[in-house]
């Protein structure tokens, strides 16, 4: 809008029904933006039912959060907001990298996913400082999504595991390693490291499965949760005693981890209550 700094932008929410700021700006603040301003608007349509038009001022740290508007970072963005307010996705710090790296909120799901895993390893680092760690190094984020991706995406090279995946994988991983020589202190380098070889310790994953929606059009519930399974053997950092295979599970409603110690494995994941019951 005319006088606007270059960075700030309005976001314009449409809904039936009342919301509440505090259910609201969260959501912003997890995506590295600082809400300038709010201009709620109530129609009342011919049915009765009220209408409610929120209309916000967001402000980025730079100009160059949007410099990728051109490129699809509109379309991220709202689809971000979407997937937080429909259960998709949690919001928190992570959000920040769809702005930061140019990341769909799927790629952040990943990414998450990952960081989550590492908690429940018994990783000595906290989410936040984990979630600031790749804010702070954007690019090497990117490179994590593409290391990934790389050896799970379906899509790339036909779904063969051969040799050209092979060599690919290899190529990204030397970039990151590179790209470790400019981060900022040592426990940023382990952290990265540690993202690195749970992606590369990952034998499977469901994450690239996109089933269509139900005749509602709803979004099976399954495709919320997030399954990889890891040889924790190629993991550096683990606790002993290390099982043959981990199956780790996460979703925005639930996380647990399955160790299997054999080929062949009774039980499965068991549902506790308790917030802090992790491996």
């Amino acid at each position: 809008m005319p006088g606007e700094a270059p960075n700030e932008r309005r976001i314009k929410l449409y809904r039936r029904g009342a919301v509440t700021l505090t259910a609201l700006l969260p959501t912003f603040t997890d995506m590295g933006l600082e809400v300038t301003d709010e201009r709620p608007y109530e129609l009342t349509p011919s049915d009765g039912s009220p209408v409610f038009i929120y209309d916000f001022g967001l402000r980025a740290r730079s100009e160059k959060a949007w410099s990728n508007s051109q490129d699809g970072m509109r379309q991220r963005f709202q689809e971000t907001l979407q997937a937080v307010w429909g259960g998709l996705a949690e919001s928190d710090g992570f959000n920040a990298l769809v702005l930061s790296a140019g990341l769909t909120w799927r790629q952040v799901v990943m990414l998450r996913t990952v960081a989550k895993y590492q908690r429940q390893a018994g990783t000595p680092f906290t989410q936040t400082y984990i979630t600031s760690t790749l804010r702070e190094n954007p690019h090497i984020a990117c490179l994590l999504v593409e290391l990934f991706e790389t050896r799970f995406d379906p899509e790339r090279f036909d779904g063969v595991a051969g040799p050209e995946r092979a060599a690919a994988e290899e190529d990204v991983t030397a970039r990151i390693l590179a790209a470790l020589d400019e981060v900022a202190s040592l426990d940023h380098d382990r952290i990265v490291r540690a993202f690195l070889g749970v992606i590369l310790g990952t034998l499977r994953t469901n994450f690239f499965q996109d089933p269509p929606p139900d005749e509602h059009g709803h979004t099976p519930e399954f495709t919320r949760t997030v399954c990889f399974k890891i040889d924790p053997h190629a993991v550096p950092g683990l606790p002993a005693p290390l099982p043959m295979f981990e199956i780790w599970v996460y979703s925005p409603r639930v996380e647990g981890v399955h160790l299997r110690f054999g080929k062949v494995a009774r039980g499965g994941l068991r549902w506790s209550d308790r917030m802090e019951d992790f491996r």
